[in-house]
């Protein structure tokens, strides 16, 4: 066997080669940024990522083809609520300064892809780069 790449990536846990055998990505946990997405063929390190928690070496997904990655990400919502019991439009006397208002958090789930060689986000009809949003996902 003969060496064809070296990569100087400290304390790497896995490896994961994308279908077409372009691309890497390589998963180092201690890391400051565990993620780093490489170009095989012209040696360069195109894109790190933070590690959120709970996430591992497979927290990344490779297309069929290799043209992109993708991974779940989470976002938490903070969203306030009315507690109070009276119904719209309903006026009681003296409850509009005793209104109880509660804030609690949503997670959403979304699905990122990144397109390849550029690592940038896919974009949606309008241009804007966007994730796609699935309710309650948990894995892909």
């Amino acid at each position: 066997m003969t060496p064809i790449l070296t990569i100087n990536e400290p304390n790497v846990d896995s490896v994961i080669f994308s279908p077409c055998e372009s691309y890497l990505m390589v998963y180092s946990p201690k890391s400051d940024l565990p993620y780093a997405v490489w170009n095989f063929k012209t040696h360069e390190k195109i894109r790190e990522f933070e590690q959120a928690t709970g996430e591992d070496g497979s927290a990344f997904k490779w297309s069929y083809d290799g043209s992109l990655i993708a991974k779940i990400t989470k976002k938490i919502i903070t969203k306030e609520i009315s507690l109070s019991p009276t119904k719209k439009g309903e006026n009681v006397e003296g409850d509009e300064d005793n209104e109880k208002m509660e804030q609690i958090d949503i997670e959403k789930t979304y699905i990122t892809v990144y397109k390849l060689p550029t690592m940038e986000m896919t974009q949606d009809s309008d241009g804007n780069k966007t994730s796609i949003f699935v309710d309650g996902l948990k894995e892909f």
